[in-house]
């Protein structure tokens, strides 16, 4: 935390101590606690020294409460963002601030509240100043910036399928498809954030083809296995929902694919 001061480290050191082992949605696939704290990295990266002292405090908790108590999908987006801006504001009502830190609370609340709004997906509030910006960048960028694919194509897509019905479900040619189009309309608000997508955006693209690739290429083999056990049951329901399941626990191996 060499880029944060001592008090700035103080604040994300109790967040993350006291707060986050308590979050609900602490350890869901893709909006979990180190989603947040990565986060919170970018966003100080994409200000770093642009910002007052009070403006990158307001960052810091924006981001480390952006997506608290995540529902995982199972609620509206807007719904997320309100149960995080309700703790947000908690915390900064409540948070003893470290003696010599000028904190003005019903500033810092309102900035706060602003800026954890505009992370709401589908994007329906444009960022109006670095905070926000520096936000909603950081939160698109979290995945390209950990270059490994299965934040996207495990986290992010079992989040997705796990509230959804069964004939909507999205594999993993389907997702890769999704993200490529994403990325098409990414729309950045901070010249670093920009540099960090031009720089790394591609390369994440071609990590991405790569898992499916290989998810597929194991995939295949896996029904040649499948067909040697049941293959002399006649093709069906029965058949398709065995193939379902024995195709889905072969998935949980998917963790050596490099």
């Amino acid at each position: 935390m060499n880029m944060y001061s001592k008090a700035q480290a103080g604040i994300i050191n109790h967040i993350v101590e006291e707060i986050y082992p308590s979050n609900p949605g602490g350890s869901l696939p893709y909006h979990n606690n180190t989603h947040m704290l990565q986060v919170c990295n970018i966003a100080f990266h994409c200000t770093y020294g642009e910002l007052y002292d009070i403006d990158e405090i307001v960052l810091i908790i924006a981001t480390l409460f952006h997506d608290y108590r995540h529902s995982g999908g199972k609620l509206k987006d807007s719904e997320n963002v309100e149960i995080a801006i309700s703790k947000a504001v908690k915390f900064c009502r409540e948070f003893k601030f470290e003696k010599g830190v000028d904190i003005h609370i019903e500033y810092l609340v309102r900035e706060v509240e602003d800026a954890i709004q505009c992370t709401e997906f589908p994007f329906i509030h444009e960022p109006k100043n670095l905070i926000q910006k520096a936000l909603r960048d950081a939160d698109i960028l979290y995945a390209i910036m950990s270059k490994d694919p299965k934040v996207i194509m495990e986290g992010l897509r079992k989040e997705l399928n796990d509230n959804r019905p069964e004939e909507d479900y999205i594999n993993y040619r389907t997702m890769l498809e999704g993200q490529k189009e994403f990325f098409k309309q990414m729309k950045f608000y901070t010249h670093v954030g920009q540099s960090l997508f031009d720089a790394y955006g591609d390369e994440y693209l071609n990590i991405l083809e790569k898992y499916v690739n290989q998810v597929e290429s194991l995939e295949t083999n896996t029904r040649s296995e499948f067909d040697k056990t049941y293959g002399g049951l006649k093709d069906g329901p029965t058949k398709d929902m065995l193939w379902t399941a024995y195709l889905k626990g072969y998935h949980t191996g998917f963790t050596r694919i490099e």
